[in-house]
């Protein structure tokens, strides 16, 4: 048994995830995955920026700050269930994934280099387990797909009332 027998909100171990017994179910737990997955994505840009700012100056505070409002519109459309923002940010943390031996310096994993490398090793890890949810968790594809359901055909938005 799962949950606490004496408030309601346990179910038989034997249930699907995606039974009536579980209200939202996988979906909920996608939801879950893309919250953290977002907040995360945000935390590390502005951990980058700060790390930038620091290190080199505020001379790219303006292409740094349009860099994390266009981050934070990806992941509220990531939020709302919109499959494209979905694909848009695989498609950006496999590039990130690609490029990664590149961004590493030479002489990057030596006694001297590898303080500096240890914190990029830990940003792209974070970035490959956001990356593998995305595209293989099957509560992230239950999360879309329900919001894909819930939306019309056409995916217009209904007219404001006056």
């Amino acid at each position: 048994m799962d949950g606490n027998p004496w408030n309601g909100t346990h179910r038989p171990a034997n249930v699907a995830p995606e039974s009536p017994a579980r209200p939202g179910g996988a979906a909920l737990d996608g939801r879950k995955y893309v919250l953290i997955g977002a907040a995360y994505l945000i935390v590390a840009d502005v951990a980058v920026t700060v790390a930038y700012a620091w290190r080199m100056g505020f001379d790219r505070l303006g292409q740094q700050t349009v860099r994390l409002t266009l981050l934070c519109a990806l992941a509220a459309f990531l939020l709302q269930g919109r499959g494209w923002a979905r694909w848009v940010t695989v498609l950006l943390l496999a590039a990130v994934w690609a490029g990664f031996p590149f961004l590493v310096r030479d002489g990057a994993w030596t006694r001297q280099g590898l303080p500096a490398t240890l914190p990029i090793l830990a940003l792209y890890t974070g970035y490959v387990i956001v990356l593998r949810g995305l595209l293989y968790s099957s509560s992230v594809r239950a999360f879309f797909a329900a919001h894909r359901a819930r939306r019309p055909a056409d995916d217009t938005m209904p007219p404001l009332a006056r």
